[in-house]
């Protein structure tokens, strides 16, 4: 029986040249996706914390404040996806210029 064998050499030949850019876009994509991911557990918390059912007026100072902390949280994850949606696309259009793609 023949066995037929491929060398290294023929996947090489049609390798695309590496572009640096891709890799550190790919990098920032993921970055910006892991501190997202964080930022939406931390704004679930909150979002338990404001929202619990019993009320005194002792907490309604607190649930100002949180209330405050989530403005600004919802702020700056509003800021990381627009980050994220632009550093996806700017990637996905340097994968496709490095591969010929238009």
């Amino acid at each position: 029986m023949a066995t037929t064998q491929t060398t290294d050499s023929s996947i090489n030949d049609e390798a695309v040249p590496f572009n640096p850019r891709i890799l550190i876009l790919a990098i920032q994509a993921a970055d910006q996706a892991s501190l997202l991911s964080v930022m939406v557990k931390t704004y679930i918390a909150l979002e338990k914390l404001i929202s619990h059912e019993e009320d005194a007026l002792e907490r309604a100072s607190a649930r100002s404040g949180l209330g405050s902390l989530m403005r600004g949280l919802n702020g700056e994850m509003e800021r990381q996806v627009d980050a994220l949606v632009h550093n996806t696309a700017t990637l996905s259009a340097s994968v496709a210029s490095a591969a010929g793609v238009r």
